[in-house]
This record gives structure tokens, sequence and C-alpha cells, in this order.
């Protein structure tokens, strides 16, 4: 799956591009997106379910089952990066621009707001394949305080074997 490249594209633009470049992926193929490191632990991304902006949804999100193993075991976690193609405004009036946003599930099916990511340039990411903008994105989410948040909400997955 290649990247599209454009000169002079607004972030929006970027956004709803990178969004039907993720929802390609899903259709094309069920694989392993690639690895990140979650504290320490190998993790890998499988993806799950891309949901397009409609009525339920105002912006496209794409669900992923965040694998993690301490060698012993596996377990993980359904998030959804979010696609905020436009700005919009917060509960608390202020307004947010365009970026990426990351929901934890809950075992109810439930979003719950993990991080958000503003994005100020979009040199760099103009030219990143769907594979590398999810793990681009998923790498800021492990880097960032609020991952703690995701552990309340791990399923397990498996034993390993020795």
């Amino acid at each position: 799956m290649g990247a599209i490249q454009t000169p002079d594209m607004t972030v929006e633009e970027i956004l709803n591009n990178k969004s039907e470049l993720v929802r390609q992926r899903f259709t094309d193929s069920d694989t392993s997106l690639g690895e990140v490191l979650v504290r320490k632990f190998p993790s890998r991304l499988e993806p799950d379910t891309f949901y397009q902006a409609g009525e339920k949804n105002p912006f496209d999100k794409a669900r992923f089952r965040l694998v993690m193993s301490n060698q012993r075991e596996e377990w993980w976690v359904a998030i959804d990066l979010i696609f905020h193609s436009r700005k919009r405004l917060l509960a608390d009036g202020s307004m947010v621009g365009a970026g990426m946003q990351f929901n934890v599930i809950t075992e109810e099916g439930k979003g719950l707001l993990v991080d958000y990511f503003s994005i100020d340039t979009t040199e760099e990411l103009e030219t990143l394949s769907a594979e590398d903008w999810c793990i681009y994105w998923f790498k800021k989410l492990v880097r960032s305080p609020q991952i703690s948040s995701i552990f309340a909400h791990k399923e397990f997955e498996r034993e390993l074997e020795d």
C-alpha cells in the first residue's frame, strides 16, 4: 500500500487521505501492522474494524487490538484510532485543531479517551504508508503518560509456552 504524496496539503486533507489509506489496508489485509514496545513489552497491532464517519461516528476511526506480551502470557486491549479531520469544540469551551485521538474500549464497548494529539505540521506525515502512519501514532501513544489507563481494560489472550 503506497503513500499518496501531494505537496501543500492541509492537515485536514492529510487526515482524510490517511484515513482512506488505513481503511483500504483494513479491507485488503487483516495481518499485523507492525510492532511497538509498550513499557518494554513487545507488542503488535492487529487491525480489527474500520468505521467510516456517519450518523453515529462524526469521524472515521480504526479499531485495533494491541496485543502485548511479557514472555509468559499475552493480553490485549481494543483501541480506537480516531481521525479528527477538522477543528472541534470541547466541553470546556476551548477549540482543538485537527488531530488523532486514542480511545480504549471498555468491556461494555464504550470508548474512553486515552490521549489526543493535535497535528501542527504536515511535512513528515504526508509520505507515510498506512502501516507507518498507524505505527507512528501508536509510538506517540506509548510514550504518553496517559498510556497507563489502557491497562485497566486488558483482556487475557493466552499463556505462552516455554
